[in-house]
């Protein structure tokens, strides 16, 4: 069953159009729904009637002849794929497709003896001449070319009443295309040959003119070879650069060789010789005497020693000996060591001289090479560019002269464009067909008749369903009342369903009614809540008369007060005196206490009294407020029903009083303009504008809510067997 928070207002986070909540495409079929299946049967009645009126005083016999688009060449000598689906070949049938409906080429189809005959020409003959302007202006009416999607294909159809004439003028278009198009063939091929052959004449000079290029370039220069390794002068530079990376390896060890003997020479004091030096001056015969007598003193001295003991006179004098000997021999190994170094440094300056000369000479052998070579390149280079010239040019002659023989060919084959299929006189009609009559038609009266509705749906204003109270700005539904009828329970008045019928839709619907004004006093401390309406027979006592009985089912004190001193009926519902009541209070004659009647669905009520004048003119004073007051230190909750806003500015005077109102409107009823501006005026007022109660709503969307209202009874009358 639908609730109160579903039928509330759209949240500002998910906005929508008017027009978007309004029409329910579901709620629209099934309400509209009669209407549509009369437009479809209607649609299709017509549609009938219609093709068998077209079938017999307009038919359409359609005559067509298909082309094929064949490869050809180009002016500029490009050929084009075999497939025919390129961009050229789509302008290509596009022009075709032109050039068959060209005026030129309709006026000598009409000219062709074949179409002359036919009943189609004979109408444009009157007076005994032929009326040419008028059957060209008809011709291309009624004959039509395209190119079929994504193929090499175009067709050419002729649409006329009669299958043989379609047929003889289609045959008439083509065979005139035909002819005109191989004579411009035929120019276009001679055209394009002569091109060929005069573009090979041309590649044949080039052709000379390199060859005659390669071969001065050969003889002037020298060439021995177009390979730059075979060169001797390549073979030259390789041997020059291996000779001289030895020789450089050689050089830099002998230089600092000598700079490391240099040092020694410039060392101050005695030097640490190198070993090898050492050991080629102890190989001199000097050295090798001294050596040899330093031996024998060595030999006498010990002898002397076991023979006088080592402090004799003999051996003191032998041990200066052999010093001496020692010393000398010292003296002439230092001098040849540096006599030793001083050749070597002479020796290593000469060789390290001689290397670099060679060093030298190799050198500019090798720069002399170097420069050779690099001309040779330079020639070389310029060779390979003439010679890929010639290569290409090589390559256009043999082209050309494929294209030449294909040219050759197609020349003597065949055109571009070959017909396919020939037109032939139709047996079945292209138009009328059946199908498409219909069915158009159908929708035709369909749409008609959709739009129709939709333009009465926009343009309805009245508020059908609580959905349409969302569509006035800052408005919310507080809650519904079904339609009696709608109520599977069927409760004998609507006034009292909460109590006759507690299980039933319309109990239900007030109980959430109740539910939200409770959580708005919890929330804000009211007490008083006004109801009033926008027209007359809205159901304010209605909503009223169920909120009190379901307020009062939780034990709440409740007091309920016809403040419609125009319209009572609150007291004729519950069977109720009239007075004293509300006119009596307000006068003075009777206290609240007094006035007050118990029902008995458990609330109390003030009626509106019998002796009623003018009160109402004190709705707006203090006489109100003490009353509301007085009641509200007694009750739990004060409702209080009021004239209907356009009838009376009674509910507006008291909005000021009371603590809160609610606005009742009755559904297909009132319009939203009205509801949008009595809720504004209550908004405006001291009291709390709670909502909107939607009365008498009716089956929405095909039922969808009286389904809902069965269900929720059927389920609140469950009965658990165990």
């Amino acid at each position: 069953m639908p609730s109160v928070e579903n039928q509330s207002s759209p949240s500002p986070n998910q906005p929508q159009s008017a027009a978007a909540v309004a029409l329910d495409p579901v709620r629209l079929l099934r309400t509209y729904w009669p209407w549509l299946s009369a437009a479809l049967l209607v649609g299709v009645v017509a549609g009938v009637a219609l093709f068998v009126a077209l079938n017999i005083f307009m038919p359409r016999y359609r005559a067509t002849a298909v082309y094929e688009t064949q490869p050809v060449f180009t002016p500029d000598f490009e050929l084009i794929g075999s497939n025919a689906a390129g961009e050229e070949a789509e302008v290509f049938m596009q022009t075709q497709v032109f050039l068959l409906r060209s005026d030129r080429l309709l006026d000598l189809a009409v000219q062709e003896p074949s179409v002359q005959s036919t009943d189609w020409y004979k109408q444009y003959v009157r007076g005994g001449g032929f009326d040419r302007v008028e059957a060209l202006d008809d011709l291309k009416d009624i004959v039509g070319a395209r190119v079929l999607p994504n193929t090499a294909l175009f067709s050419l159809t002729v649409s006329l009443p009669s299958p043989s004439d379609a047929a003889t003028i289609a045959q008439a278009i083509c065979t005139v295309y035909e002819n005109d198009y191989n004579s411009v063939r035929t120019g276009d091929v001679s055209v394009i040959r002569r091109n060929i052959e005069r573009q090979i004449s041309n590649l044949r000079l080039n052709q000379r003119s390199f060859e005659n290029q390669l071969e001065v370039l050969l003889v002037e220069n020298q060439l021995e070879s177009t390979d730059i390794t075979e060169s001797s002068f390549y073979r030259r530079l390789a041997i020059l650069q291996a000779e001289l990376v030895p020789l450089r390896a050689e050089l830099t060890s002998n230089r600092r060789q000598l700079q490391e003997y240099q040092l020694l020479l410039n060392q101050e004091g005695t030097p640490v010789y190198p070993e090898p030096i050492r050991a080629q001056a102890k190989m001199s015969q000097v050295a090798q005497r001294l050596e040899a007598e330093i031996e024998i003193r060595r030999a006498t001295l010990e002898g002397l020693r076991q023979t006088t003991g080592p402090n004799a006179q003999p051996v003191t004098t032998a041990e200066a000996q052999l010093q001496a000997f020692e010393n000398r021999y010292e003296e002439v190994i230092n001098l040849k060591m540096q006599e030793t170094l001083q050749n070597l440094v002479q020796q290593f300056k000469q060789s390290i001289a001689a290397s670099e000369s060679t060093e030298l000479n190799l050198l500019e052998e090798a720069e002399t090479a170097r420069v050779q070579l690099n001309q040779i390149t330079q020639n070389l280079k310029q060779y390979a560019e003439i010679e890929s010239e010639l290569e290409l040019v090589l390559d256009q002659i043999s082209n050309a002269r494929q294209r030449l023989d294909e040219i050759n060919m197609i020349g003597d084959v065949g055109s571009r464009i070959r017909r396919v299929q020939s037109a032939t006189p139709p047996d079945i009609k292209s138009f009328p067909k059946i199908i498409p009559v219909v069915v158009g038609v159908m929708f035709l009266f369909t749409g008609a008749v959709a739009g129709f509705i939709v333009v009465k749906e926009l343009r309805e204003q009245r508020v059908r369903t609580p959905r349409d109270i969302s569509l006035i700005p800052r408005t919310r539904v507080l809650g519904i009342l079904p339609e009696l009828s709608m109520d599977p329970a069927e409760p004998d008045t609507v006034e009292t369903a909460v109590t006759d019928e507690p299980f039933g839709a319309v109990a239900e619907s007030a109980r959430q009614i109740r539910t939200a004004i409770f959580k708005a006093c919890d929330q804000r401390g009211h007490k008083s809540i006004l109801f009033t309406s926008g027209m007359p027979g809205s159901g304010t006592t209605t909503v009223i008369s169920n909120v009190a009985a379901a307020a009062s089912s939780v034990e709440s004190r409740v007091l309920v007060i016809d403040a419609n001193l125009r319209r009572p009926a609150i007291h004729k519902v519950f069977k109720l005196n009239p007075g004293p009541g509300l006119a009596e209070v307000i006068r003075g004659d009777a206290s609240l206490s007094d006035a007050v009647q118990r029902t008995q669905h458990g609330f109390e009520v003030l009626s509106a009294g019998a002796k009623r004048g003018h009160e109402y003119e004190k709705f707006n004073t203090s006489v109100m407020q003490q009353l509301l007051q007085a009641a509200g230190s007694q009750y739990d909750l004060i409702l209080i029903d009021t004239p209907p806003a356009v009838v009376a500015a009674d509910a507006l005077s008291l909005a000021a009083r009371t603590d809160a109102s609610v606005l009742v409107c009755r559904a297909y009823s009132e319009k939203r303009g009205l509801i949008q501006r009595l809720r504004n005026q209550l908004a405006d007022a001291k009291g709390d504008f709670l909502g909107v109660v939607v009365n008498g709503v009716r089956a929405s969307a095909g039922g969808y809510m009286k389904a809902n209202f069965k269900a929720s009874m059927s389920y609140q009358n469950y009965n658990d067997a165990t």
